[in-house]
């Protein structure tokens, strides 16, 4: 979101996530020791609709650039309108991945595997649906499995650890929800389908 307005000589406003502030304070810090002038990148915190209003209510702000949701990415875009701010909005998505009748498996699915997960499978282009050509398919499926369970889950913190947590508790209610249709769509679970039994947000694949 930075790099495109700061290469084009224009100053930013980040608004940090509330749920991992250290992460927007980290990169502002890294770009002042780079050498960013003070003032060119800005970090505010606080109540996102606040913010957005405020920030959007101004002709002095030229564009949004938003990550998320699409029914918020609907509320900044009304928000907008009114300046006529131009709008880049990344959304909710279903990434697919195709795997056709001549894939080499023993290379797709470590490539699939370690794609989908990595974040916890929080990355916005991260794929959420696999499209199988049906004399591969229970091919893939026994060995996604095997290479699902095979993933270390634990704290980021922690050498070993190949996934880490979901970003908070609406994510775990999420994934139960999201569990829950699709196995009353007719789905069957191979692994995982309950969080782990451990503090923290651990949702396995």
């Amino acid at each position: 979101k930075l790099a495109p307005a700061l290469a084009a000589g224009c100053p930013v406003i980040l608004k940090g996530a509330e749920e991992t502030p250290s992460v927007a304070v980290h990169i502002v810090e890294s770009l002042r020791q780079a050498g960013i002038p003070e003032g060119v990148v800005n970090l505010v915190f606080g109540v996102p609709v606040h913010i957005s209003r405020h920030l959007l209510s101004s002709p002095i702000v030229k564009v949004l650039t938003f990550t998320g949701s699409t029914a918020v990415g609907k509320q900044l875009a009304t928000l907008a309108a009114n300046n006529l701010q131009r709008c880049i909005l990344e959304l909710g998505g279903h990434s697919p991945v195709i795997v056709c009748e001549d894939a080499d498996l023993a290379r797709a699915i470590p490539a699939i595997s370690e794609y989908k997960f990595e974040c916890a499978g929080q990355s916005c282009n991260a794929p959420s649906r696999i499209l199988v050509a049906r004399s591969r398919y229970e091919e893939l499926l026994f060995r996604m499995t095997e290479a699902v369970r095979r993933i270390r889950i634990g704290p980021p913190d922690d050498p070993a650890t190949q996934m880490g947590p979901m970003a908070n508790a609406r994510r775990i209610e999420a994934m139960q929800r999201l569990t829950k249709d699709a196995v009353e769509g007719g789905a069957r679970i191979e692994t995982g389908g309950i969080p782990l039994d451990r503090p923290g947000f651990y949702w396995p694949p």
